[in-house]
């Protein structure tokens, strides 16, 4: 590993944010593991928010409800038709 790379890594695991740059600007950071899992975290979090925002979302337009049963089965019919 070359010196500088080795250098942020160790930076990283001591609790450091490493900035990569590109010319002035700043592309790209090394991150402790801690921050880099909060922020998965995060992400999934915000991900489960919009997925129960647009049930709802679908739920208040109302329409027909389908039972899960049936749209397994007519999922695995598409499937073995290649569709």
């Amino acid at each position: 590993m070359p010196a500088l790379l080795h250098n942020a890594v160790d930076e990283a695991e001591h609790g450091e944010v490493v900035y990569l740059f590109r010319g002035d600007r700043r592309v790209a950071a090394i991150v402790p593991e801690q921050v880099a899992a909060a922020g998965a975290a995060a992400i999934e979090a915000l991900e489960d928010a919009e997925d129960i925002a647009a049930v709802k979302a679908a739920r208040a337009e109302g329409g027909e409800r389908i039972p899960w049963e049936q749209v397994k089965a007519e999922l695995r019919e598409l499937d073995a038709q290649g569709r």
